[in-house]
């Protein structure tokens, strides 16, 4: 099974021999997650293969796999009971929510088409219908859904309940699942062979799997419909007040990418490459020399330091008259890095600003490095070790290492790709609100990095744009007309 452990296995009903003797793919597989359900379960398997049967050859040959999240009451052993050998039992030594549950039961599926229902059958499987005609107009999701026009209700949730589901469903829509204006509805139909995809790769084991897999179809460009359906409230639900406080964080992991191990590897070399450049200042930082660094060490150590002392006393650290006495000095005109400086006093206060300077230069050059690398790998090539060189190239270049002898407003770059990436992205036009924001936040970062390194690289922006629509007038003069069309979309092997 896919996603499973050794410890998990498939137990077919005592009694069955259709697992094992008949290859053959059903038509429908309902996957039902179960978790101390010895109540209600019985009940729902008795109305599911009552009205699968009853439907006659509407639903084709069809199973029922129950996914146990390791149970400690007789859930199991109502399914090992019955004697019908279109029932299958999917077994978790322990339980780790209803989103295992999920990747479990569904990867044991076989279906050309799975339904997937909760264990109370709050949405009555007389709905099947409905999701099963919008799967037919060439949808890959039929997705039950209590807040679309036609959708009834029954008995409802308590209202402290409804307003958390509220404010989940604005979260969601906003940050993860767009479109969409219930995920979380127990009762969803979807083509067998994509969503056996989705669940392979997906990550939670929480309640926010629906949201995930969800945002895998629409990622994937598979058409995802609502259809409203009969949803009543059933007493029994297993959502505990923690639920409601790890949903975010999983919503937050959806957001944040995966790396894979070549990336990994990447980011850990361009690190050795940086420390290795910098290592003669790790044994004794306070009293030794970047080679041809000049005074400029000593001027951004002293950067570094006038910022902590600033933050300490409450002083603006934008001014200092510790220099230019009387008048002072206005910081921001000299390249004090305060992006940097300020998120590093901890660092400066406790080790010294020669510890600071040098942590900022080494880490700054190796995440710039990344940066590239990334840029390049989403845009330009979809070989990791073409975007390894690239990004090698443009981080540790002879004018960049020569630059890292005390010019760390010249060396911590990571926000240039960055801004790079965004601008493209607001050229396709598809969330240009968004998009403008972000860009607006990233470029005032960078301007508390260095102002210099903004106008050049904005100044080169400006270089490529004019010179690619000179070459291409046709391209430049369309609406939201990207800078160059092959840059329009995010390479998917990235």
């Amino acid at each position: 099974m896919s996603g499973t452990d050794t410890s998990e296995d498939s137990h077919q009903v005592p009694g069955s021999r259709a697992t094992t003797a008949s290859p053959a793919v059903p038509d429908l597989s309902v996957v039902v997650p179960a978790y101390n359900e010895e109540r209600r379960l019985g009940p729902t398997l008795d109305a599911l293969t009552r009205q699968l049967s009853a439907a006659g050859d509407r639903w084709g040959s069809w199973e029922i796999v129950i996914s146990d999240d390791g149970s400690t009451d007789a859930t199991r052993e109502i399914v090992t009971r019955r004697r019908d050998p279109r029932l299958r039992l999917i077994t978790s030594p322990r339980n780790r929510g209803k989103g295992h549950a999920l990747r479990l039961g569904v990867g044991a599926s076989r279906g050309r088409r799975v339904l997937i229902t909760d264990a109370d059958l709050a949405v009555p499987v007389g709905e099947l219908k409905r999701l099963d005609t919008v799967l037919a107009e060439g949808n890959a999701a039929a997705v039950g859904s209590r807040a679309v026009p036609g959708a009834t209700l029954g008995d409802r949730r308590h209202p402290v309940r409804e307003l958390l589901a509220g404010g989940g469903n604005l979260l969601i829509r906003g940050t993860a699942v767009r479109g969409i204006r219930d995920t979380q509805c127990g009762f969803k139909l979807f083509d067998g062979e994509k969503v056996r995809a989705a669940f392979a790769v997906s990550r939670l084991d929480g309640w926010a799997i629906d949201v995930e897999v969800l945002r895998h179809f629409q990622r994937a460009g598979w058409p995802v419909a609502e259809v409203p359906v009969h949803w009543s409230h059933r007493p029994g639900s297993k959502i505990r007040p923690l639920d409601y406080l790890r949903f975010p964080r999983d919503l937050i992991r959806l957001r944040l990418p995966v790396p894979r191990p070549a990336d990994a590897v990447a980011a850990a070399l361009f690190l050795a490459m940086a420390v290795a450049l910098y290592a003669g200042r790790f044994f004794d930082p306070a009293h030794r020399y970047l080679t041809d660094s000049l005074q400029d060490q000593n001027q951004w150590e002293w950067f570094f330091a006038v910022t902590a002392d600033n933050l300490v006393h409450l002083r603006n650290p934008l001014f200092s008259d510790l220099q230019g006495v009387p008048d002072g000095v206005n910081l921001m005109a000299n390249t004090a890095m305060f992006g940097v400086s300020v998120p590093l006093t901890p660092v400066t206060l406790l080790w010294g600003p020669a510890v600071a300077l040098s942590l900022a230069t080494t880490l700054g050059l190796a995440a710039t490095a990344a940066a590239w690398y990334r840029l390049m790998l989403r845009r330009l090539v979809p070989q990791r070790g073409a975007a390894f060189a690239g990004a090698a190239l443009a981080a540790f270049a002879p004018p960049m290492v020569s630059h890292a002898n005390a010019h760390p407003n010249f060396v911590v770059l990571f926000m240039i790709p960055a801004i790079i990436e965004r601008c493209l992205r607001l050229c396709a036009g598809t969330r240009v609100t968004r998009d403008a924001v972000i860009l607006g936040l990233m470029t005032a970062y960078q301007v508390f990095l260095g102002e210099e390194a903004l106008l050049l690289a904005a100044l080169g922006m400006l270089l490529f744009a004019a010179a690619h629509s000179a070459a291409h007038p046709r391209v430049a003069a369309r609406p939201h007309a990207p800078c160059c069309a092959a840059w329009r979309s995010p390479r998917p092997s990235a």
